[in-house]
């Protein structure tokens, strides 16, 4: 084992090109997944909540994921 991110195995195992391809494909999954899904629980949220608009929701937890990372 090492420490590292799925990146750091594939340097290792195929090559520096496959860790740097891997890590920026798995940045790109994230950046692209976080707002779907952030997307899909403020439309589910504006549901139960209808005063509050589903854009309100989604920017409130993309804030709130942001600051969990920080």
């Amino acid at each position: 084992p090492d420490s590292g991110s799925i990146s750091t195995y594939a340097a290792r195992a195929i090559g520096p090109w496959a860790g740097f391809t891997i890590g920026w494909l798995y940045w790109c999954f994230w950046v692209l997944v976080i707002p779907v899904e952030a997307i899909a629980v403020a439309n589910i949220l504006q549901a139960w909540f209808q005063v509050i608009a589903s854009w309100e929701f989604a920017i409130g937890i993309l804030v709130v994921l942001t600051l969990c990372i920080l």
